[in-house]
């Protein structure tokens, strides 16, 4: 009897760590990975420009706490990455010190109670009142979705949800507070209202797990292997890696390629994917007009791409519901003597658009130089996130690459000079523009989802994994996907039309 094939679509860090984890754990199953383009790893993506300076077009640090984190930690650790792990103690200045641009003066965030009380800069104005009121702020009767901005302005005030919720939202989904789902973005922030009725009273009693039980027992598990390590890697605040973070897709290829199992198809675009003539199984149809029939398809690729290539007839909805916001990345680098901005934290974030930032489209700026607790030797590097939300702002109705890619420059040094006082010219830059790198998971996602799940269990041969679907970040795309191929060969789904896993199962198990 030939083996199960299972095919996954998409070369990203979902579709790479599902490789990777059915290769481990099924050696018996031949598996297929499809990938549009030469090259794998998705948005991350580790540059040197003369050999000198690293450059991060995409992702750059990995937050290593929680179950996500022991999973990525337990990975790295096989990988044989752990060499090149670099930790940032919770202690160093790039953890401790946050900072949010307002009205054109950088302000640094308070990092305990006593700074808040008698340090507390002009953004924070109105936030302590709040904080205090917060826990006797009604709690509505029915449990709804709502903003992440309504959800802050309803439980404290405006000027916390468009200044520090508002350049929360730009930091990590480079999205709109008043369009994102505080259920899905920041879920415990809902759920401390739900069970305590207050937000502050639920941080303060030590929060609400958001973890399924399965997510619990493999993270302990992970945890077990190497507990001394684990304790130690958990306790940083984040971690990178020396050469950069595509050392981690580069060593998954690897190890894929290294496989009997496997392939790594590259430069393979799919454009259909369909129930062929036997029912039990799909076909895969390319670019080039390669067919490949597969027991089971996992899809890693973002959602509105997953619709692209299903037929007309496709029931699964919600797919193209969620926008995915373009980002531009620029990166600096300066002689140190050219850039002594005084500021020793991770970097800045801008609020909410409706403040008034004084460059508008600009996202926030990285430290780079700082934010891993490594010094460079003679040059001081930064990072400016410019456009997502924000993107006309920035940029109008520019459309050719180049085009944005000059104005994105010109805006990264603008906020350099504005915010930094940095008005010296880089001594190398580089700027990637990230075509709908980011989805926005707007208001009822959480809902929607519950829909696609209930509608994949009607396809049977069909799971989907990645950032469109349960979280955005690294770690979150790894565990899914670790998740999604354990629950596959635990209950036997892979070939067999009497069980089905969607990898959105987690969607209907909620802490509300």
């Amino acid at each position: 009897m030939m083996p199960p094939v299972v095919t996954i679509l998409g070369g990203g860090i979902s579709g790479l760590s599902a490789a990777y984890y059915l290769a481990r754990l099924a050696p018996q199953i031949h598996i297929r990975l499809l990938e549009a383009t030469d090259h794998v790893g998705g948005w991350i993506k580790s540059e040197k420009v003369n050999d000198k300076v690293l450059f991060e077009a995409g992702p750059r640090t990995l937050r290593p706490k929680g179950t996500g984190g022991a999973i990525l930690l337990d990975m790295l650790k096989d990988l044989h990455l752990d060499q090149h792990i670099v930790s940032v103690p919770k202690k160093h200045p790039s953890a401790q010190h946050r900072y949010i641009e307002y009205k054109g003066q950088i302000n640094q965030l308070p990092s305990g109670l006593s700074d808040l009380l008698f340090n507390s800069p002009p953004i924070m104005d109105s936030v302590m009142g709040a904080i205090m009121k917060e826990p006797f702020q009604p709690c509505p009767n029915h449990v709804t979705d709502e903003s992440l901005y309504d959800f802050i302005q309803r439980r404290f005030n405006s000027q916390v949800a468009l200044n520090l919720i508002g350049a929360l939202a730009h930091g990590v989904y480079a999205g709109d507070c008043k369009q994102l789902s505080v259920q899905s973005t920041f879920p415990l922030l809902a759920a401390c209202e739900q069970k305590y009725g207050s937000v502050v009273k639920g941080m303060m009693r030590g929060g609400v797990s958001l973890d399924t039980t399965k997510e619990l027992a493999l993270a302990a598990q992970c945890e077990a292997r190497y507990p001394i390590w684990q304790h130690e890697m958990q306790n940083a605040s984040v971690i990178g890696l020396q050469p950069g973070l595509a050392a981690l897709p580069l060593a998954l290829r690897r190890f894929l390629m290294d496989q009997p199992n496997v392939d790594l198809l590259t430069r393979q675009p799919v454009t259909l994917l369909e129930s062929s003539s036997s029912s039990s199984s799909s076909l895969i149809t390319t670019q080039s007009g390669e067919k490949y029939e597969s027991h089971h398809v996992i899809s890693a690729l973002p959602s509105h791409i997953l619709a692209s290539i299903l037929p007309p007839s496709s029931s699964l909805p919600h797919l193209t519901h969620n926008p995915r916001v373009d980002v531009a990345v620029v990166n600096l680098a300066y002689k140190k003597d050219d850039a002594n901005t005084q500021l020793d934290g991770f970097g800045f974030l801008t609020p909410h658009r409706d403040t008034g930032s004084r460059v508008p489209g600009v996202l926030g700026v990285i430290f780079d130089s700082n934010s891993m607790g490594i010094q460079d030797k003679d040059m001081v590097r930064f990072t400016a996130m410019i456009g997502g939300s924000d993107w006309d702002l920035a940029f109008g109705n520019l459309k050719e690459e180049k085009e944005v890619a000059t104005q994105a420059l010109a805006l990264a040094q603008q906020a350099m000079s504005t915010c930094l006082g940095v008005d010296a010219s880089p001594t190398y830059h580089q700027a990637h523009v990230l075509r709908q790198c980011l989805p926005q998971y707007l208001v009822g996602h959480s809902k929607r989802m519950q829909e696609l799940h209930l509608a994949l269990q009607q396809r049977m041969c069909l799971s989907v994994t990645g950032a469109s679907y349960l979280g955005v970040s690294v770690p979150d795309c790894v565990k899914h996907s670790r998740l999604l191929v354990e629950d596959l060969l635990e209950i036997g789904a892979l070939g067999n039309q009497s069980s089905v896993v969607t990898g959105l199962e987690k969607t209907m198990i909620s802490p509300w």
